[in-house]
């Protein structure tokens, strides 16, 4: 039996729960500050593909690339607390959501192997 991956999995969502409950104000600011590093994630692999000729869109990929770490730039910039913020509270969400998983994989090992 695979009661690690149970045993892990509770942990990790207990204590996602608890850290979410413990910084509820950074985990509503989560939701405002994370439109800024996905608008950098997003432009930064929009102009990776234009670096490397990954793409037939170069144009388009080059356009959005420039906009996307324009606004994301700013947006840091202008919202750093909110992205800060976003870090902190992203965290225990994160916890807890790996915790499911982890739950969800260890039940269905179980299944597996008692069904053998």
């Amino acid at each position: 039996m695979r009661w690690n991956h149970l045993l892990a999995g509770l942990t990790l969502f207990g204590v996602g729960l608890f850290l979410a409950y413990l910084n509820s104000p950074l985990v509503v600011q989560c939701i405002k500050g994370a439109v800024q590093p996905a608008a950098l994630l997003l432009g930064s692999l929009a102009g990776l593909s234009v670096l490397f000729r990954r793409t037939r869109l170069i144009k388009t990929n080059t356009v959005a690339a420039i906009v996307l770490l324009f606004v994301g730039s700013y947006g840091v910039y202008d919202e750093y607390l909110a992205t800060k913020d976003f870090f902190l509270g992203a965290g225990p969400l994160a916890l807890a959501g790996f915790g499911l998983v982890a739950i969800g994989h260890g039940l269905r090992r179980q299944a597996l192997e008692q069904s053998e």
